[in-house]
């Protein structure tokens, strides 16, 4: 009966890292075709001290939806993950400036908790995608 159990227990928790698998694959996909559709949103958050702000929204958008994809190759999903938190850690100028300076997107204010959890959320994706970088075959 022991057996039975465990393998009901694995099988639950293969599926679950399939659907975070997948749903982390969707968040950046979607999240780096955002810079395409929508590019003016991103380049008001640059700094202004970074230059070619174009080229570096869609430049991190590509790569959002190249390392997402990654993911999905076992093989490449350790080298996504790391180019993803490095990603993270490279738009992480963008989120700051958009608290610090009150920056306004999109024809409205947004509030600055909701701001600051953005930055937040960065920390939280990067400590998100470390996961991705070890046993990289149980998925």
């Amino acid at each position: 009966m022991d057996l039975a159990i465990d393998n009901t227990v694995i099988k639950k928790r293969a599926l679950l890292k399939m659907l975070e698998l997948y749903a982390t694959v969707i968040f950046f996909v979607l999240a780096g075709a955002r810079h395409f559709i929508t590019p003016d949103y991103y380049i008001k958050m640059m700094p202004n001290y970074l230059p070619a702000h174009n080229f570096l929204v869609y430049a991190s958008g590509f790569f959002a939806i190249l390392g997402g994809i990654g993911l999905l190759i076992p093989r490449l999903r350790s080298f996504s993950a790391w180019g993803l938190m490095g990603l993270l850690l490279a738009v992480l100028p963008a989120n700051i400036n958009l608290y610090t300076h009150s920056v306004e997107v999109q024809n409205f204010s947004t509030p600055g908790w909701f701001l600051l959890a953005r930055i937040g959320l960065q920390f939280f994706l990067i400590a998100w995608m470390f996961t991705f970088t070890k046993n990289t075959e149980d998925f």
